[in-house]
């Protein structure tokens, strides 16, 4: 069997794909990789289906070896650089692990979530359907759990992808984080709604798979809007807990929620708010619903034609290519931010 095993595991590294879906109103959380764009770069790049699992790195890479079977792997997501037996590899291309070889992948110096994907995909057991690890409820994944010092995962079938495949350079987008206002904003009431889109907030280290916490030069205010009845939340929504601190819920999120919801950030912008890194400043921009879903029409069809983009190998490129970043796709009007 081809197996990768984890020599050095970073902290909250697990094993994910496009999440577990259907489920959410029997309490089950999506789950999925928090960059999905990252996510289906790597299995793009590796020339297979957008839902294969990968290896989901916060914060910090880790060290891997290969089985006895050579493998094609691919580091998309977070800038973080990679060696394979010492040899530096570019980012988001395609590069072959020769057999027993080690994989260094080191912490970002751009960017916060890095997927490592590899040809064949992380062959745990499906749960309800997807690969995808909830360390909340403990299953899915490698048992359950973040991966540890010595675990050995199975690597499925693979055709083969060329080491040398790249998707181009596209930097991390800047400028606001467009939202739609939300079920609880009128509630919440015009200082509240005033300050989301003023204020110049701070990416807190109080952040994880199921929410990130932002730092408010001004607590949003919360009258009246603390004894509300639990409802359905969905990724993205802009949560003010009783601190006024807003907190922006990822792919672990609960199903439903209590606190007040004052917006709801766009599935276009999830991907680069994700890969705001602890002390950046944000913004907030409000959309209108219209906008928004010309917007997430481009981005599903940017991420259903990435195979366009795909540069094939030339000779020598791995000693000619240099590192690139891709994620947190957006579209619209980021020339003019």
């Amino acid at each position: 069997m081809r197996m990768l095993e984890v020599r050095q595991p970073g902290p909250a590294m697990t094993v994910q794909d496009l999440g577990r879906h259907g489920y959410q109103r029997f309490g089950v959380a999506e789950g999925g990789a928090v960059d999905r764009g990252a996510h289906i770069l790597g299995a793009v790049l590796l020339d297979q289906a957008p839902d294969t699992a990968s290896i989901e790195m916060a914060a910090a890479g880790g060290v891997f070896a290969a089985g006895s079977d050579p493998l094609a792997a691919v580091v998309t997501g977070a800038g973080m650089p990679t060696r394979v037996e010492g040899r530096a590899m570019p980012h988001a291309t395609v590069f072959r692990v020769p057999p027993g070889a080690t994989v260094e992948i080191g912490p970002p110096a751009s960017g916060v979530y890095g997927y490592l994907s590899v040809g064949g995909g992380i062959d745990v057991p499906p749960v309800l359907g997807s690969r995808s690890t909830h360390t909340r409820a403990s299953f899915g994944g490698l048992n359950g759990r973040t991966l540890e010092a010595g675990d050995l995962l199975p690597i499925g079938a693979h055709r083969g992808a060329p080491s040398g495949r790249r998707a181009p350079d596209q930097g991390f987008p800047t400028g606001p984080i467009r939202f739609l206002w939300g079920l609880h904003a009128e509630l919440l009431g015009e200082t509240a709604r005033s300050l989301l889109v003023t204020d110049e907030f701070v990416m807190s280290s109080r952040r994880d798979r199921m929410g990130a916490r932002l730092d408010p030069p001004t607590p949003l205010p919360t009258p009246n809007a603390l004894n509300l009845p639990s409802s359905p939340v969905v990724n993205g929504d802009i949560q003010v807990p009783g601190d006024g601190h807003p907190v922006v819920l990822l792919a672990d999120r609960q199903p439903t929620g209590g606190y007040p919801r004052i917006g709801t950030v766009i599935t276009a912008d999830l991907g680069r708010f994700v890969q705001t890194m602890v002390g950046t400043p944000i913004t907030f921009e409000p959309i209108e619903p219209q906008q928004a879903v010309a917007l997430l029409l481009a981005f599903e069809a940017a991420l259903a034609s990435l195979a366009e983009t795909i540069t094939a190998p030339a000779q020598a490129s791995m000693d000619l290519s240099t590192p690139n970043l891709i994620s947190g796709f957006t579209v619209g009007d980021e020339e003019d931010e």
